[in-house]
């Protein structure tokens, strides 16, 4: 469900430009404001990627600790 693409002298005459102009900016700017919240969400999700990716590696390593814990006090029984 492709939307063909306009080109102006072939599709739109030029003395519809006037007309078309307006609506084509209002059409951009739009598109340009999806486009910056888009990247922003983007942002975002990467800076909460890193941060879990932290704590799975701090869970690890306490995990890891506890293990050896374990696995220390059960070699001195």
């Amino acid at each position: 469900m492709s939307q063909p693409y306009l080109s102006w002298g072939s599709d739109v005459p030029e003395c519809d430009a006037p007309i078309v102009a307006p609506r084509v900016c209002k059409d951009l700017d739009e598109l340009n404001s999806v486009v910056q919240q888009l990247r922003n969400e983007v942002a975002i999700l990467h800076r909460e990627k890193g941060q879990l990716e932290e704590r799975v590696l701090r869970l690890e390593k306490c995990t890891s600790h506890a293990d050896a814990r374990k696995n220390g006090d059960a070699g001195e029984r």
